[in-house]
């Protein structure tokens, strides 16, 4: 488990002061997930800088694999491991209003599940996209092959 410096904790604990969670069963199971539901509420996010890199899970109620995820495959505590060097924030589309409907544009998604990747100053991995569900396996190595890239960039 990686160390977090009291600056860093402080601008955590400073972003999720600024931006309003969502009250709704939705929210996965870890205090260090921060839950969004709309484009304002995202774009809020990056006016600090985030430290590490975000995984930006797109997430409903009634997507059963976005349930699925939820529920088998994050909460295994080696995709925990995994997700160390990153923010992990769920982005909330089950009502999918026009809040929700303004973010899933534009970040230009196809569909559900998916999850994105963004290095630590917003800058989207677009090629590590997967719009899929993933095992515990694949969504491993995949972030383990993300950390690797965004290591490699200067």
């Amino acid at each position: 488990m990686s160390k977090a410096t009291p600056l860093y904790l402080a601008s955590v604990l400073a972003l999720a002061a600024s931006v309003p969670a969502v009250a709704s069963e939705t929210a996965h199971n870890s205090d260090a997930t921060l839950v969004i539901d709309s484009l304002a509420q995202w774009q809020a996010l990056w006016q600090q800088p985030a430290g590490q890199p975000v995984v930006l899970d797109m997430y409903a109620d009634w997507c059963s694999s976005c349930v699925r995820i939820k529920q088998e495959v994050l909460p295994q505590a080696q995709v925990q491991q995994a997700l160390q060097p990153y923010t992990l924030v769920v982005a909330d589309l089950t009502a999918m209003e026009t809040e929700q409907t303004e973010l899933f544009d534009s970040l230009e998604l196809i569909g559900l599940p998916t999850l994105l990747f963004f290095d630590a100053q917003g800058q989207e991995v677009r090629a590590a996209r997967m719009a899929q569900e993933p095992s515990a396996e694949q969504l491993i190595l995949h972030l383990q092959e993300v950390q690797q890239y965004l290591q490699s960039q200067p």
